[in-house]
């Protein structure tokens, strides 16, 4: 891998319809020169996909190809690429994910206009109405399209994959843990991602499994992390879930949810004194990927 100054990387796993189709925009927006472009192939089951990637990978649509054997999960994938990729800004994007013009370049500049960045998300939204608006210091990013600070990330650890695995939730609590550290997050109102949602885990599970892991990492991350006072003063959005769970007829998803972060209560308990104690967490080792590809940078002209 060619050291550059950025880095961009995305994950697939068996949704290469949709990761080209990110590939494709990523290569519209960004300057290759200075900025490796890096997938993570998950485990696909499908060759075609692992075909596929290699192709673009011989076009030098993308800079190196890392290819797991076998399904990590989403935060283990994350935290692995991390440690791989170079950059002194690196930026994860889903591959169901389609970027808008300069969408890169503003985020990169949310890093400059303020001081102790640590990371920055860009505004993402499953429609393309967006509206230009200032940035804003926010407690959490979207994951979807987060771009974090080396050395912001060395200092506060990888994502939580020991508790957050396969998937949902694991960079809220990075952010809280981020916030813990003096870091700021902000959300860049200029920088505009298109964003499928959840296209893979669609593809891959049942609906209530998908839900299901979602609320209970999401109630898991509030109980690491949200001080004593904070349930009381979020009450209302507490009211909020409940009241939406029980109009979208997912009440029973909820109450599941809920009951398995009761069960485990004293674990989540040990977890949340390490976070406030600013202790680092566990992660979840993989082992290293199958294979690691590059690209012959002259394809692109670096």
């Amino acid at each position: 891998m060619i050291d550059k100054e950025y880095t961009v990387f995305t994950i697939n796993w068996d949704a290469i319809e949709v990761t080209e189709k990110c590939i494709d925009s990523l290569n519209e927006t960004i300057d290759r020169r200075h900025t490796n472009l890096v997938v993570i192939d998950n485990g696909s089951d499908d060759k075609n996909d692992i075909l596929r990637l290699k192709y673009l990978l011989e076009l030098g649509r993308i800079d190196v190809l890392i290819l797991h054997s076998k399904h990590v999960g989403f935060s283990c994938a994350f935290n692995d690429a991390m440690l791989r990729v170079s950059g002194k800004i690196i930026c994860e994007i889903n591959n169901d994910c389609v970027v808008e013009k300069e969408w890169f370049d503003r985020a990169i500049d949310s890093f400059k206009n303020g001081k102790k960045v640590g990371a920055v998300c860009s505004s993402v939204r499953e429609d393309r109405n967006f509206k230009k608006t200032d940035d804003e210091e926010v407690e959490a990013l979207h994951g979807a399209a987060i771009f974090i600070d080396r050395q912001a990330w060395l200092d506060v650890g990888p994502f939580d994959s020991k508790n957050f695995s396969p998937a949902y939730a694991e960079e809220a609590d990075w952010c809280f843990r981020a916030l813990r550290k003096g870091y700021k997050l902000i959300r860049c109102g200029s920088s505009f991602v298109f964003h499928v949602g959840s296209y893979t885990a669609k593809k891959k599970y049942s609906h209530f499994y998908i839900n299901s892991l979602r609320l209970t990492n999401r109630i898991k991350c509030r109980v690491y992390n949200w001080p004593i006072k904070r349930f009381y003063t979020k009450r209302a959005y507490l009211v909020r879930e409940y009241k939406k769970a029980k109009s979208h007829d997912t009440l029973h998803i909820l109450m599941y949810a809920y009951l398995k972060n009761l069960l485990i209560l004293p674990f989540s308990m040990r977890e949340r004194s390490r976070r406030f104690r600013k202790k680092m967490i566990g992660i979840r080792h993989v082992g290293k990927p199958e294979i690691i590809l590059f690209s012959d940078s002259r394809h692109h002209g670096s």
